[in-house]
């Protein structure tokens, strides 16, 4: 018998590789056992708790994937209801009293994070409006905490890494990132409000918190950051911490990790997500697909071994069988394979973007997401040298729709439309609402 909260399925996604396919029913079986009125970690064993890491890094799928705004809003309210009204410090787990012992921004910022992407995804201005005040007094609470804008080492870190020889709260530089992840928050969500000096203040302190995070956790001669792994170098990238003169090695150094280790990850929770949001952010779709589809362990593959149907809590297939966490990669197949990717600019999908990632081995992609202005469908097949995009956009939307070819010349459409530009091996296209195909000739 199923058992979960009445959130409709709205998204669907398919492709050409089949472990691909199986990760993302993995995720939504996970997703759907875990929703039971708030997001929990998994159904079958006397927890069931609202962890706030694992609802933040499952967000952008559960988005795609359920009808969920009316979810996320009662929850994310019962959160904001639930703030510590003393320090205005924010709990890990809700629903659940405060618990003032057992604080950690890694998770707590959750709150700003996931308040941010409800009001990206859906537009609701007025939501936003009734967080702020919550977020502002938590990043002021995380400045009581710091040190020269630097916070202390807590307790959960890149929960589930397998980095040899970590113990709990590590790295610790991810609660000084997440410090800084929340001060840009409020900032971009005070100027959406008309609060120009609240923004200004807070650009002020992001800006304050980056200068500090450096100082304290980069090291200028081997472009690393704390002992080099991973998540401790991708977050920074992903944050935009990272000085641009920097960036390059930085990414060098990730890679050179990841080839070190034959193609395997070697991260958490947090890390499943920000690795491969910094790889890809930074031109290494590549990457981050050989990172999807890798068998062997540690990886999603693993994960599926023995014809499971959900995700496991750990890479090491121990802990619950049942957790959503791990999932985060159906985001990405949904924003980078199918392209679809929301405007911070234009909320709720009044415009948006097009940018599907097409690796050479995989033949084709289809998926379908519902938004709050209606069905948004993307399409690509790429086969005997013709590579061939349909995209549908809804009614009062936009989108930019970027379509992979070698020249502007090589793009026919119908209908007929002209390119605006041609960058980063696309020719680029500005469309209203309608559907649209683009067939790429091989020269």
């Amino acid at each position: 018998c199923v058992v979960h909260t009445d959130c409709a399925n709205t998204g669907s996604f398919v492709c050409g590789n089949e472990l691909l396919n199986r990760i993302h029913r993995a995720t939504v079986w996970s997703q759907r056992s875990n929703l039971m009125g708030y997001p929990m970690d998994c159904p079958q064993r006397d927890e069931r708790l609202g962890w706030f890491g694992d609802a933040m890094v499952s967000m952008e799928e559960a988005q795609f994937n359920f009808d969920m705004p009316v979810f996320y809003n009662h929850w994310l309210n019962g959160v904001r209801l639930n703030q510590n009204g003393t320090n205005g410090d924010i709990s890990i787990v809700s629903p659940r009293p405060y618990i003032p012992d057992e604080p950690d921004p890694t998770w707590s910022s959750a709150y700003l994070v996931m308040t941010w992407q409800y009001y990206v995804h859906y537009g609701d201005r007025e939501f936003l409006s009734q967080q702020f005040d919550a977020m502002k007094r938590y990043v002021d609470y995380l400045g009581t905490q710091a040190s020269n804008h630097i916070l202390p080492k807590y307790w959960i870190g890149d929960w589930g890494t397998i980095v040899e020889g970590w113990k709990e709260g590590e790295p610790v530089s991810v609660s000084t990132a997440f410090y800084y992840y929340d001060a840009r928050i409020v900032a971009k969500a005070a100027r959406v409000l008309g609060r120009a000096a609240e923004a200004k203040e807070y650009d002020t302190l992001a800006k304050q918190i980056r200068a500090s995070f450096n100082r304290r956790f980069f090291d200028p001669h081997k472009k690393e950051y704390e002992q080099g792994t991973q998540f401790s170098n991708a977050f920074p990238l992903f944050l935009g911490l990272v000085d641009p003169a920097d960036e390059p090695a930085v990414l060098e150094n990730i890679l050179h990790d990841i080839e070190r280790r034959q193609w395997h990850f070697n991260v958490g929770v947090l890390g499943a997500k920000y690795l491969i949001e910094a790889l890809t952010d930074h031109g290494q779709s590549a990457a981050a697909y050989t990172l999807a589809t890798q068998t062997g362990y540690p990886s999603w593959a693993h994960l599926l071994e023995g014809g499971r149907t959900t995700l496991s809590e750990f890479w090491d297939l121990h802990g619950s069988h049942n957790h959503v966490m791990l999932g985060s990669i159906d985001g990405w197949l949904y924003r980078n394979l199918a392209g679809i990717q929301t405007d911070e600019q234009h909320p709720g999908f009044e415009h948006f973007f097009i940018k599907p990632f097409v690796p050479q081995s995989l033949s084709f992609v289809k998926a379908k997401i519902q938004t709050v202005r209606g069905p948004i469908t993307v399409s690509w097949v790429n086969t005997n040298g013709i590579f061939e995009l349909n995209v549908s956009v809804p009614a009062n939307s936009s989108a930019t729709i970027h379509v992979p070819a070698k020249s502007r010349k090589n793009v026919q459409s119908q209908p007929a439309l002209r390119s605006e530009r041609f960058e980063n091996g696309a020719a680029v296209y500005n469309v209203g609402s309608g559907a649209y195909l683009f067939r790429v000739l091989a020269e």
